[in-house]
């Protein structure tokens, strides 16, 4: 095949003849439209200009071929803000050298949305004389392949956590029951000097407070698979509100509760809910300590239920969001910081979704995606 790709013009680029009646025929066409990858020829400049690319890459990314052959940036454009300057310094170095190289960066499609994990491997192509004239690049769709790495990191993380929250409650429970029957032997000692009564009952809350943070650690490591039964979202949401309720009191929050009256049953674990709703209301008043409004919303979709628990609080600076639901992280510095992964791991337990949108100074949204009825799990009706 000559090196000449001026012979011959195919949808507005210089093309081989050879070339060409390749990539014009019906099958190569469908073979293309159809491979889990984008297919792309470039010229080693900067910005690369792009000779062909595949017709799938609509399906990724939303522009048609053409859009690439007219603007030269477009592909640096499709790439995501904050791996942008990353991967165009990567590509820079590679256009400059008879290299090739391999990358990993997320990808975001016309209209914003989705944004995909890509890899990108790239050779260069040589004439005779050993000048790059070309570069060859396959670039695939790896979010699943992310995802899955991503599923087996906090998989691996949560054991753990199980090892470690096992040993600690035989490490620390034992001396503590000790610690607890040697202050109630104080308690007669001290008789009723109010000053050593008010040192003990100290030492007995701290007492609380730590077997509290071991069953904490305990419940999160031994999460139990969801018992379903048919129950109602606003029963729910009743009890959760209820729990709640002096604690909102006490922060002076308004709750405001917006349910359909034609919402759907749910298949679900009733006490496994209304525990992740009990927490994000208490998160909510944590993040409002002067006050504010609570917003607990619910609708039907095709299939599922949609529950949204909103604040008017502090919000959540932009680094901290992709750690939120990481166990021991706690955004507050209040707590072990176990309550939002325990409850991320109910959610999925319910082939559920939970998300979060913040903003410093605009308060929260958790969003919380559940299906009408589980596919994989034991169903107990009652």
């Amino acid at each position: 095949m000559a090196d000449n790709w001026g012979a011959f013009v195919l949808k507005g680029r210089a093309v081989d003849p050879d070339v060409a009646s390749v990539i014009e025929h019906p099958w190569f066409c469908s073979f293309i439209e159809h491979l889990p990858c984008v297919l792309c020829v470039m010229q080693p400049t900067w910005p690369p200009a792009i000779e062909f690319i595949s017709a799938n890459v609509e399906r990724f990314l939303g522009y048609a071929p053409k859009d690439f052959y007219a603007d030269r940036e477009l592909g640096l454009r499709c790439i995501h803000l904050e791996d942008r300057e990353r991967v165009a310094e990567q590509m820079r170095r590679a256009m400059a050298s008879a290299a090739p190289y391999r990358m990993e960066y997320r990808a975001v499609h016309r209209a914003g949305s989705p944004v995909y994990h890509a890899g990108e491997v790239s050779v260069p192509v040589a004439d005779s004389a050993g000048r790059v004239v070309r570069r060859q690049s396959i670039i695939m769709d790896i979010t699943e392949q992310k995802r899955l790495e991503a599923e087996l990191l906090r998989s691996q993380r949560l054991a753990v956590v199980g090892e470690m929250a096992t040993m600690m409650a035989h490490q620390i429970r034992n001396p503590l029951a000790g610690m607890a029957l040697a202050l109630r032997a104080l308690e007669r000692l001290v008789g009723g000097n109010a000053e050593g009564r008010e040192c003990l009952a100290d030492l007995d809350h701290c007492l609380v407070r730590i077997n509290d943070t071991v069953s904490r650690l305990l419940d999160f490591a031994r999460a139990r698979p969801p018992v379903l039964r048919k129950c109602r979202l606003a029963d729910i949401v009743a009890n959760a509100r209820q729990l709640a309720a002096s604690h909102a009191r006490r922060h002076a929050i308004e709750f405001q509760v917006s349910l359909p009256p034609d919402l759907p049953d749910l298949v679900a674990d009733p006490a496994q809910l209304e525990q992740v709703l009990v927490h994000l209301i208490l998160n909510a008043c944590k993040a409002m300590p002067s006050g504010g409004r609570l917003t607990l919303c619910a609708h039907g979709e095709p299939g599922r239920v949609v529950i949204t628990v909103a604040d008017t609080g502090v919000g959540i600076p932009p680094e901290d969001l992709g750690r939120l639901f990481s166990p021991f992280y706690s955004g507050t510095g209040q707590g072990v910081g176990l309550g939002l992964s325990l409850c991320e791991r109910l959610v999925a337990a319910h082939d559920g979704s939970i998300r979060v949108q913040s903003a410093p100074g605009q308060g929260t949204t958790f969003r919380i995606e559940l299906p009408l009825e589980p596919a994989h799990a034991a169903r107990i009706d009652r």
